[in-house]
C-alpha cells in the first residue's frame, strides 16, 4: 500500500509535460525505486481528471479551443475518484506520484481531505513571472481562438502572485510543501526530470536516460507563427487542433517573441514583494530568481501580403483543416 503521495501540482509552463512523459515512460523503473505512477485517473500522461474534479471553480472560458478533443475536458466522476484512491491503496510500492498542473487551481484544503489516508508532499515549481507570462500567452493563442494582446491577457487571466498562491498550501500542508525554482541555473543538470528524481524522490539510483526528459517538449510559438495565429484568430479561421504541432514545428529556429518593455517592467515590479517573501521563507535569501528574459517592443501586425504568404506556408504542412470564415 502506498503510504506517501508525492503530489506534483505544477505550475503551468514549468516543465510539467516533460516531467509527466518521463514519469509515464519510466513507470517500471520508478517501481523498482519504490514509487508508483498510477495509471488510474490518467488523461494521456497526467492525472488531470482527478485535479479537475477538485478545482474550486468551474469558469467557462471566454474563448474557444480549436479541435473537438479540446471542447470537453475530462473530469473524473465520484466513482472514478474513489477508484483512484483504491488504486493508490492497492499499489505494492510504499510511495506514489500524482501529477497534474491543474492541482494549482484547487483549494489545498479539498486536496488534503481527498488524500486524507496518505502522507502528502505537495511539490511545486515556480517560474519567473515575465517568462511565465510570455509562455502562457503564446500557449493560449496557440491552442485557442484567443486574439488579445499580452497586456490584455495579463490583466484578465494571468495570476502569478506566488506568496498568495503558496500561503494556503503552507497552511494546510506545512513543512511538507516543497518549492523548487524552474530556471536552468537552479535545476539539477539544467533538467526538471533529473531535479525531480534526485531532489524530490531521492531515489537510490540515478534516473535512466530518457528523451522524455527534454524540457522543451511543448515549445512556444515563434514571433512569426504567433503573429500568424493571432491574425487567424482575429479573422475567425477554424484551425484544426491537429495543426498544433505543425505550428510548433514551424516555430523552431524562428525569432523569439518577447514581452513589451513596459509590460515586463510592470509585472516584475508587481511581483517583487511576493517573490521576496517566497525567497525568505523557502530559500533563506532575498532574491527568488536569478535569470530574467530580455524584453523587447516588437511589431505584431501583419500586412495582407505577409499574412497570405505565411498562411500558404502553413497550409503546405498542415495535418488538418484550416477553414476561412464564411462570407456574410
Amino acid at each position: 500500500m502506498a503510504q506517501r503521495i508525492i503530489l506534483h501540482i505544477g505550475r503551468h509552463k514549468c516543465g510539467s509535460t516533460a516531467l509527466q512523459r518521463f514519469l509515464l515512460r519510466q513507470r517500471e523503473w520508478l517501481a523498482t525505486q519504490g514509487f508508483a505512477y498510477p495509471l488510474a485517473g490518467l488523461e494521456d500522461i497526467a492525472h488531470h481528471p482527478i485535479a479537475r474534479n477538485l478545482e474550486n471553480e468551474r469558469r467557462p472560458m471566454p474563448w474557444r479551443r480549436h479541435g473537438r478533443q479540446h471542447k470537453d475536458r475530462g473530469i473524473a466522476s465520484q466513482q472514478q475518484m474513489d477508484a483512484f484512491v483504491t488504486a493508490l491503496q492497492d499499489a505494492p510500492q510504499t510511495s506514489a506520484i500524482v501529477s497534474s498542473e491543474s492541482f494549482q487551481n484547487c483549494k489545498p484544503k479539498q486536496v488534503r481531505q481527498f488524500l486524507d489516508k496518505f502522507e502528502v508532499t505537495p511539490v511545486v515549481y515556480l517560474r519567473e513571472q515575465a517568462a511565465y507570462l510570455r509562455s502562457a500567452y503564446c500557449q493560449r493563442v496557440h491552442a485557442s481562438t484567443y486574439n488579445g494582446t499580452a497586456q490584455s491577457f495579463a490583466n484578465d487571466y494571468f495570476k502569478a502572485d506566488y506568496q498568495a498562491f503558496l500561503q494556503p498550501w503552507l497552511k494546510d500542508f506545512g513543512k511538507e510543501l516543497v518549492v523548487r525554482i524552474y530556471e536552468k541555473s537552479q535545476l539539477l543538470n539544467d533538467n526538471i526530470t533529473d531535479d525531480f528524481v534526485t531532489n524530490i524522490l531521492k531515489t537510490p539510483s540515478a534516473a535512466p536516460c530518457d528523451s522524455g526528459g527534454d524540457n522543451d517538449t511543448n515549445p512556444s510559438l515563434s514571433l512569426e507563427m504567433l503573429t500568424l495565429k493571432l491574425e487567424l484568430n482575429r479573422r475567425g479561421f477554424e484551425v484544426d487542433h491537429s495543426n498544433y504541432r505543425v505550428l510548433a514545428g514551424m516555430s523552431r529556429g524562428g525569432t523569439s517573441f518577447r514581452l513589451p518593455l513596459a509590460l515586463s517592467h510592470w509585472l516584475r515590479e508587481k511581483s517583487k514583494s511576493g517573490n521576496r517573501w517566497v525567497a525568505q521563507n523557502f530559500f533563506d535569501r532575498e532574491d527568488l530568481f536569478g535569470e530574467f528574459e530580455p524584453a523587447q517592443d516588437q511589431d505584431l501586425e501583419l500586412s495582407q501580403q505577409e499574412f497570405r504568404r505565411r498562411l500558404e506556408a502553413l497550409k503546405e504542412q498542415a495535418e488538418g483543416s484550416i477553414t476561412a470564415p464564411r462570407q456574410k
